[in-house]
């Protein structure tokens, strides 16, 4: 992959690094801070809206500390066979809101509520979303969050964009086990909506990414380090295009490190 993005599109990834920097450096004394960092490489076909073989380097990092979490990525895509490179990032932060604004004991599911903030970087494309969220404490999964979003979308290509419109995200990690595979079933989903007006307004949209990994280092003598498995990706009127769907079973591997 030869061919890095840029004018606008250099710009705003150089923003995603340095916010990816502060956040890195950020509570760094804190030692109730927790960090996890991935690698993953997925390869898949019947893509929409550009080349049906598509290969793709995700780079994803997440912090947990007192006040709050952060979750960072990137992601390098090509169509198979191609050296030019597509990035695409976004960096999402949550803080805790003052203790009056926090559920009491009599909604036990509910771990805390958060003022949360996402910042959407792609190429001639970029969106700002702010709104509430909260962890909820369901039993045997590793995390589920819930956030709702006020979501404003500009686009470099267009001179008018949509009015502000909305987005509901929700993003959890449950393990099991089968036997001898100890397993991961994780993933996202995202609801876009009512990002109407302007020169080319936006239909509805979801986009979905349940994903199935094995832990293959357990096999190997470690542990939670290497998975393999598939994800799902399901999109119902693609980056807001009508009628636009996708459904791709893509292979993936992670190595956490």
């Amino acid at each position: 992959m030869s061919h890095i993005p840029s004018g606008k599109s250099s710009t705003a990834f150089m923003k995603l690094v340095l916010l990816l920097l502060s956040v890195l450096q950020s509570n760094n004394v804190d030692a109730r801070v927790t960090t996890s960092s991935n690698a993953q490489l997925l390869t898949g076909s019947g893509y929409e809206l550009g080349s049906d073989d598509r290969d793709l380097l995700t780079i994803e990092h997440s912090r947990i500390f007192d006040r709050g979490d952060a979750f960072l990525f990137f992601d390098v895509s090509s169509d198979s066979g191609s050296n030019e490179a597509n990035i695409y990032g976004e960096a999402n932060l949550r803080l805790a809101l003052p203790g009056p604004f926090q559920i009491n004991h009599s909604m036990p599911l509910v771990k805390r509520i958060y003022g949360a903030s996402s910042l959407e970087l792609g190429e001639e494309t970029h969106s700002y979303l702010v709104g509430l969220g909260t962890s909820l404490d369901f039993p045997k999964f590793r995390y589920f969050n819930v956030n709702l979003f006020l979501r404003q979308s500009r686009r470099d290509f267009i001179e008018n964009d949509t009015d502000l419109g909305g987005q509901v995200n929700m993003n959890w990690q449950l393990p099991f086990v089968l036997g001898d595979w100890h397993m991961k079933f994780e993933g996202h989903l995202d609801y876009s909506f009512s990002e109407n007006g302007g020169d080319l307004p936006k239909h509805d949209n979801l986009n979905s990414a349940p994903r199935l990994l094995v832990d293959v280092s357990r096999w190997l003598g470690s542990q939670d380090s290497f998975f393999a498995g598939i994800e799902y990706q399901i999109w119902r009127h693609k980056f807001g295009v009508q009628g636009v769907h996708e459904n791709v079973v893509q292979a993936m591997v992670k190595v956490n490190f």
